[in-house]
């Protein structure tokens, strides 16, 4: 369960957070199910020493900051240009369009996303535009060109989707909507970020 709870201080928030294991241990919940993320380390540091205080068992270990782990880098670049789809008076962030094709699990040759920048520039419009009736003419195989024509439609599609779902969805309801995404689930996101650890 993801909560967003703001506190005066810190002393309130360490209080609130060690009512909480409290509660769920109470509750049959063991305490290593249990896990705390915070954006600092030193955050960590303060609360490992309550929770030793008051008893409560902790295993605490400073992992590598996640938010520089590949699959949450790749999920952030689609959360930015399905937020830049949003915004008002600000134009849709195009330049983040080359590197969501060029995630593994789009698997988007690179001559495809070459032919699209020179499709989009030909034509004089934006790669989402472009992208929505892309025709592939990248490789000799027809059957090649019409897979990658549809890859890339399909993207635009999905890309445009998260946009109108991202203005009723909250943050958590719209990531589980991309985790979900079959050309991602195929992938395995959770796999790829097992490997580099």
């Amino acid at each position: 369960m993801i909560q967003a709870i703001e506190f005066r201080n810190q002393t309130e928030e360490i209080a609130w957070i060690q009512a909480k294991i409290q509660e769920l241990i109470a509750n049959h919940h063991k305490p290593s199910e249990i896990g705390i993320i915070a954006t600092k380390h030193e955050n960590l540091e303060i609360l490992a020493a309550n929770l030793n205080k008051a008893n409560i068992p902790i295993s605490y270990e400073r992992k590598n900051n996640v938010l520089k782990q590949s699959h949450i880098q790749w999920l952030i670049l689609i959360l930015r240009f399905v937020a830049s789809l949003n915004q008002v008076n600000t134009s849709i962030s195009e330049e983040l369009l080359p590197s969501i094709l060029a995630l593994p699990f789009f698997e988007v040759q690179p001559a495809t996303i070459f032919n699209l920048a020179v499709n989009a520039n030909t034509a004089k419009e934006s790669w989402l535009k472009t992208m929505l009736t892309f025709e592939c003419t990248a490789f000799k195989d027809k059957t090649e060109n019409q897979l990658e024509s549809q890859k890339i439609q399909y993207i635009a599609n999905y890309l445009l989707d998260l946009g109108k779902q991202a203005q009723v969805l909250n943050i958590d309801q719209l990531l589980d909507l991309i985790m979900g995404n079959e050309m991602i689930n195929d992938k395995k996101i959770d796999e790829v970020s097992e490997l580099e650890d």
